[in-house]
């Protein structure tokens, strides 16, 4: 994993390579962007400080990735995930609170948002969704992730991208066991 410091407090992490994804995250004032592997899978946490409670976490969305390119996301008093593909995008869990496994193809993929983060963003968020075609999804993420968050002053955000490096579809799986 890399780190780096960005203009102001901002803190960029970004593993590639790990399975099948590459992981982008920010971390600004009072935002939280973690990226952890565990046994069989990744997992990404962004969201929230609440450093004026007794509380750790004031929100957050969760993603946990797999080898065989699931992913698993559960946002709790949070933004969902967005899901970006090339033929268009939608949010998972459909609903704060809920839960969703999706699969990811190479090139797909999850945009994570803290809800400070996207209170601030809405309008440079708009303009990336309903920019050029396919610009989301071919982007870098790194420049993103610092367009997106570019004057915002807190909260955290990630891009998860399947690249299909170690892609194994279920069919090539199937026919080489």
């Amino acid at each position: 994993m890399t780190a780096r410091l960005m203009g102001g407090s901002s803190l960029l992490r970004r593993r590639v390579g790990v399975f099948d994804w590459d992981i982008t995250a920010i971390e600004c004032a009072d935002g939280l962007a973690r990226i952890e592997d565990r046994s069989g899978l990744t997992e990404i946490v962004v969201g929230d400080t609440n450093l004026n409670s007794d509380v750790e976490y004031d929100g957050f969305t969760a993603v946990a990735c797999t080898v065989d390119g699931g992913a698993f996301v559960l946002a709790w008093q949070a933004p969902p995930a967005l899901l970006i593909t090339p033929q268009g995008h939608r949010v998972a869990p459909p609903a704060a609170g809920e839960r969703e496994l999706v699969h990811l193809e190479p090139g797909d993929r999850l945009l994570l948002l803290s809800s400070a983060a996207y209170e601030d963003l809405p309008h440079a968020l708009s303009q990336f969704l309903h920019g050029p075609p396919h610009a989301v999804p071919n982007a870098d993420p790194v420049e993103l992730l610092q367009a997106l968050f570019d004057g915002v002053g807190a909260g955290a955000g990630a891009v998860i991208s399947r690249t299909g490096r170690n892609y194994r579809s279920s069919e090539r799986w199937a026919s080489s066991t």
